[in-house]
């Protein structure tokens, strides 16, 4: 069964997230099914400007440490980001 109010909440705390780290959304795509965050398009801060792979790093680790949110899934153009949960490989594409 799927809950609305859940998908919302972890919404929320994911856009919480990726402003905190000036993130371009108008760049960027998110959505929630299930416990499953998927993220798709470019990975940039917010006007311009790149993210560095460090900064990549902690915001994957901090939208996956969401109480709620139990995989992510990446779409990125500009970052080739491979997670499971204790791993992480993160590679810029060019």
């Amino acid at each position: 069964m799927k809950d609305p109010q859940k998908r919302y909440e972890i919404n929320r705390k994911v856009k919480a997230v990726l402003t905190r780290h000036a993130v371009d959304l108008t760049k960027l795509q998110y959505s929630t099914a299930g416990e499953v965050v998927y993220l798709f398009g470019d990975l940039k801060k917010d006007p311009q400007g790149d993210l560095t792979a460090p900064e990549v790093e902690y915001l994957v680790k901090e939208i996956a440490a969401i109480p709620e949110v139990r995989d992510l899934s990446f779409e990125i153009n500009n970052w080739s980001l491979l997670y499971e949960p204790g791993f992480l490989t993160i590679k810029k594409r060019r």
